[in-house]
């Protein structure tokens, strides 16, 4: 135990330490009985900056260290927070199961494990999808996800969703994209301001203003491809088509080649895609 003096507008109450965790090289954040977030060099206490720095009136449950340098910061009945050594909030978790977190983990950059009082999750704090689920609007059915401009695109169970604005730093909800094409999408590729989507009965591109305009009609395409703004890959179950961006539209650029059947994995780098 120790004695500290007390800080300039902090109540000496609120020295009590409940958690602690390293900071930099230098100092250490605290976390006290009163819900304050204190940092401590080694000499003297001083209010963390940024909106965490004061919750007198929420317990902080747990700290943890991430890989990147910022901090995990679980509030009881508030969420999770992930937040620069500045206390500025880069992303914040507010969804029921964040409310009651117990324990926090890290062991590899932007993965970080949660236990609640109902078991252990992971979450994805770094990707463009944090959350996914129905608590966000998503059903969980073969899913893609993809990105166009900056809004994250998914397609699951054979529909289209695409976020909708939400309150910085919170976990985004999903909706579905109005306008889509008629039967299932089960393929999805976007890039920058591209997105080509897939069914059964053909390939799809999405303009700017959010219509769909048909590309290869009756092209049974189970994978879409981009390897580049420029070049997107259509695999089928019994052929693959080529398809390149002239600076206006998609057109298909090379002679089709037989397939091998239902691609069951797909990869892609800069230059080619592997099945």
């Amino acid at each position: 135990s120790a004695t500290m003096s007390p800080v300039k507008g902090v109540d000496v109450v609120a020295h009590q330490l409940d958690q602690v965790t390293a900071l930099d090289r230098d100092r250490v954040l605290v976390a006290t009985i009163a819900g304050r977030l204190l940092v401590f060099d080694g000499v003297s206490l001083a209010p963390w900056p940024g909106p965490l720095g004061e919750l007198s009136d929420h317990r902080i449950s747990a700290l943890h260290p991430l890989a990147d340098g910022s901090l995990a910061v679980a509030v009881s009945g508030r969420g999770l927070f992930v937040v620069a050594p500045t206390g500025e909030v880069l992303s914040s978790f507010a969804g029921p199961e964040c409310h009651r977190i117990i324990e926090l983990t890290a062991r590899e950059p932007g993965v970080l494990w949660i236990e609640t009082e109902n078991g252990v999750e992971k979450i994805l704090y770094e990707s463009a999808l944090t959350v996914f689920g129905q608590r966000v609007g998503l059903p969980i059915s073969w899913p893609q996800v993809a990105q166009r401009r900056d809004r994250v695109v998914v397609a699951s169970g054979g529909r289209l969703y695409e976020a909708a604005p939400g309150a910085a730093g919170e976990a985004a909800r999903f909706e579905l994209v109005p306008g889509q094409p008629s039967g299932e999408i089960w393929a999805l590729a976007a890039l920058e301001d591209r997105m080509l989507v897939g069914t059964a009965g053909g390939i799809f591109s999405r303009n700017a203003d959010g219509r769909f305009t048909a590309l290869l009609p009756g092209f049974d395409v189970a994978r879409l491809v981009m390897v580049g703004p420029t070049l997107c890959f259509a695999i089928g179950t019994n052929e693959i088509a080529a398809l390149r961006w002239n600076g206006s539209q998609w057109q298909e650029c090379a002679r089709r080649v037989p397939a091998l059947g239902y691609p069951s994995v797909v990869l892609a780098t800069r230059e080619a895609a592997w099945l």
